[in-house]
C-alpha cells in the first residue's frame, strides 16, 4: 500500500532516531504473514542478529490466515509447509456462479468457505493458536536477554467506522497473557475519525496509505519509546 521506506516501522525508526537514540529497526514481517510465521522466523533465522527488542504486530486479518493456514502442524519435519486442504466441493465453487450461490446463501457457508455456524468455535481455536505462538516467543525473548512486546491494530476501514471495540480486536490482546500487550485500536480509531478517512487508507484494498502508516508509526511510538531511554545515544 505505500512504499518501504514509509512504512510504520521506517517512522518508528525515524522517530528513535529524532530522539537520537542510536538503534536500527527491521521489519521481519512480510505481507500476509501471521504470528505463527513470525515465531518460527524468530525462533529460527532472526537470534543471529541479536535484537533488543521484539514487537509483533497482529490485527484481526492474522485469524482468517490461521483459519486458512492452520497452527504449527503446518510446518513439516523436511521444512516444508502445507496448509489446511481446501473442501471437496472447492473447484466447483471456484468455477460456478450457482455454485457460490448454493453454498453462500443456501448452505451458509462464509468466504472462507466455513459453515457460519461454526466459524465461532474455529475463530478460538485459531486465537489459542495466535496466543501459543506469541507466549513461544516470548519465553525465547526471555532466554536471550530481548525485550518482547505484542501491539495490536486495527485496518483503516475498520478505524474510520469506529469499530476500535470489535470483539475480534479486543480478543487478540487478553489480559492474561504473560507479555506485555497494548491495544493501539481506540487511538487510532480516533485519529482516523479526526482526519479525513480516504486518506489512511486506500479505498479498494483497505491497505495503509503512506498518511495512515505514519500515524501508525507514532502511535507505536509513543507506546514503546520508554523501552530506549537507557539505549546508548548518538551525538
Amino acid at each position: 500500500g505505500a512504499p518501504y521506506d514509509s512504512s510504520f516501522v521506517r517512522q518508528i525508526e525515524k522517530r528513535l532516531h529524532e530522539d537520537s537514540v542510536d538503534i536500527s529497526v527491521y521489519n521481519f514481517g512480510m505481507s500476509g504473514s501471521d504470528p505463527i510465521y513470525y515465531y518460527t522466523m524468530l525462533r529460527d533465522s532472526l537470534l543471529q542478529y541479536k535484537p533488543t527488542h521484539v514487537i509483533f504486530c497482529p490485527n484481526r486479518t492474522d485469524i482468517e490466515d490461521v483459519l486458512m493456514r492452520g497452527g504449527m502442524e503446518r510446518f513439516n519435519a523436511d521444512g516444508t509447509t502445507s496448509y489446511k486442504k481446501s473442501p471437496w466441493f472447492h473447484p466447483l465453487y471456484q468455477h460456478s456462479h450457482f455454485v457460490r450461490f448454493a453454498m453462500i446463501d443456501i448452505l451458509k457457508y462464509d468466504a472462507l468457505l466455513i459453515k457460519k455456524s461454526q466459524r465461532e468455535d474455529l475463530n478460538q481455536i485459531a486465537l489459542d493458536q495466535i496466543f501459543q505462538s506469541q507466549e513461544l516467543a516470548s519465553t525465547l525473548c526471555k532466554e536471550n536477554g530481548i525485550q518482547f512486546k505484542v501491539i495490536t491494530h486495527m485496518m483503516p476501514g475498520a478505524a474510520c467506522a469506529g469499530e476500535f471495540d470489535n470483539k475480534y480486536i479486543m480478543a487478540l490482546t487478553p489480559t492474561n497473557a504473560s507479555y506485555p500487550m497494548i491495544r493501539i485500536a481506540e487511538q487510532f480509531s480516533a485519529v482516523a475519525q479526526d482526519e479525513h478517512c480516504k486518506e489512511i487508507g486506500w479505498p479498494i484494498d483497505g491497505h495503509f496509505t503512506s498518511f495512515g502508516y505514519q500515524i501508525l508509526g507514532d502511535l507505536i511510538y509513543e507506546e514503546i519509546k520508554a523501552d530506549f531511554q537507557d539505549t546508548p545515544k548518538e551525538y
